[in-house]
């Protein structure tokens, strides 16, 4: 499980459940945990799309139990995150996207104008990485909005990329992408 903190409304998030001391805030978060709605046994309104994110009686357990492994979890994905960072300063043609001091995922983001070139070359030396997903524009749901919040949409669509990473990845793993990232000819 992570764990993060956004300053400005206190949220903490992690794998499955959140927590913030802002009430608007666990309001907004219950109606899209519950498709949207305020009440799921006298559904009367709908207040915004929203999804099923309920938890199960053993997943609040299981994470009850990982809680205890999270400043640990945390700690490596933050040296992941830096450890890759330090490794791949010399690309001038890769750009780690950025987090700031209070952000932390499982994820090491990339922007890359070769993304599909270095995708092939690191299949090779037998990694794997993901695209991002589909620009946010083409997703029917917002076709009838204004789309400007989504400017950076199309940028990490076609050029950002998933690195190996994730609380389980060694830093000798770490080592290999970056061998193979930095032997790649543009």
């Amino acid at each position: 499980m992570l764990l993060a903190k956004r300053r400005k409304n206190n949220l903490y998030w992690t794998g499955g459940f959140i927590a913030t001391k802002d009430l608007d805030l666990a309001d907004r978060l219950r109606r899209l945990r519950t498709h949207g709605l305020e009440n799921t046994i006298e559904p009367k309104k709908w207040f915004m799309p929203g999804f099923n994110f309920r938890f199960t009686d053993v997943l609040a357990a299981i994470g009850i139990v990982q809680l205890r492994l999270m400043e640990q979890r945390k700690d490596h994905l933050n040296k992941v995150y830096q450890y890759y960072y330090y490794g791949l300063s010399s690309q001038f043609n890769l750009r780690i996207i950025p987090k700031k001091s209070y952000e932390l995922g499982p994820y090491v983001d990339v922007l890359t104008p070769n993304r599909d070139a270095l995708r092939k070359h690191l299949s090779k030396y037998g990694i794997e990485t993901r695209p991002f997903y589909p620009e946010l524009n083409s997703a029917p749901y917002w076709q009838a909005r204004n789309t400007e919040i989504l400017s950076n949409s199309k940028l990490f669509s076609n050029f950002g990329l998933y690195l190996p990473s994730g609380p389980a990845i060694t830093e000798s793993q770490i080592d290999e992408v970056t061998f193979a990232i930095n032997k790649f000819e543009q």
